[in-house]
């Protein structure tokens, strides 16, 4: 499944919808063609149909195409979880546990300011470190850089003074949990300080170590929480190269 990418002339915007989101819009839709077997054929969708405020690009100038390529992430996101929902006890490893990260990094170059520039919807991606390697066929000419990658996600629980907590994985537990998974293989582990529990800048201690911590299932529930929309926030890794003359 393709996301569909949307110019609304009249607002002067840019949209992208995942595909799954486009799937389920179209089926709610109703009606068949003149083909019965088939769940639909064509329909005529408008942006409200979307929720468009949910899927619009703020800087489409740079991030159209981080935007598209992160409604690709969720549509297959999504159908991962179904499929493994349908699949044996190995599928949900393969979404919870991956072997590797399968984000796709978008890299351009900027002949002009001599610039690489990767752009990323996952916060994950981060600069693992420096990294040489020569060039056979230039006499060993070193290729001088940077490694940079989203380093693989795994469903992540850790357990502190008797309570559990999910590290890592949230948007893959809710989507399990939506598909009636309740049972999943992760990586679980006892620490011993809340140190090592969060990176700091998330939530105050006391909102998940009080007497009435967040729980998943809150997601749910009406009552608990809510549907917000906030900006699209994308991370960027620019590599630079200069050249200076220095006095001897």
């Amino acid at each position: 499944m393709m996301p569909v990418v949307i110019y609304y002339e009249p607002a002067d915007r840019w949209y992208v919808v995942p595909p799954h989101i486009v799937a389920a819009v179209v089926t709610n839709k109703g009606g068949r063609g003149q083909h019965q077997e088939l769940a639909y054929e064509s329909a005529t969708l408008s942006i409200q149909d979307f929720d468009g405020d949910r899927w619009v690009v703020p800087d489409p100038e740079r991030s159209l195409r981080a935007a598209t390529l992160n409604a690709i992430r969720l549509g297959d996101e999504h159908v991962e979880i179904r499929q493994a929902s349908e699949g044996s006890v190995v599928r949900i490893a393969e979404v919870t546990l991956p072997l590797r990260s399968t984000t796709k990094l978008p890299l351009t170059y900027n002949e002009l300011q001599r610039t690489w520039s990767l752009i990323s919807s996952d916060p994950n991606l981060k600069v693992l470190g420096p990294c040489t390697m020569p060039i056979p066929e230039a006499s060993g000419t070193p290729v001088i850089g940077f490694a940079v990658s989203v380093p693989t996600s795994f469903m992540q629980v850790v357990e502190l003074s008797g309570r559990y907590f999910l590290r890592d994985g949230y948007h893959r537990a809710y989507g399990l949990l939506s598909a009636g998974i309740r049972q999943v293989p992760a990586f679980v582990r006892s620490i011993e300080s809340v140190e090592q529990l969060a990176p700091a800048g998330m939530l105050p201690q006391a909102a998940y170590l009080g007497r009435h911590p967040p729980l998943l299932v809150d997601y749910f529930d009406d009552q608990a929480s809510t549907t917000v929309l906030i900006p699209a926030v994308n991370k960027q890794v620019i590599i630079h190269a200069v050249e200076l003359d220095i006095a001897a």
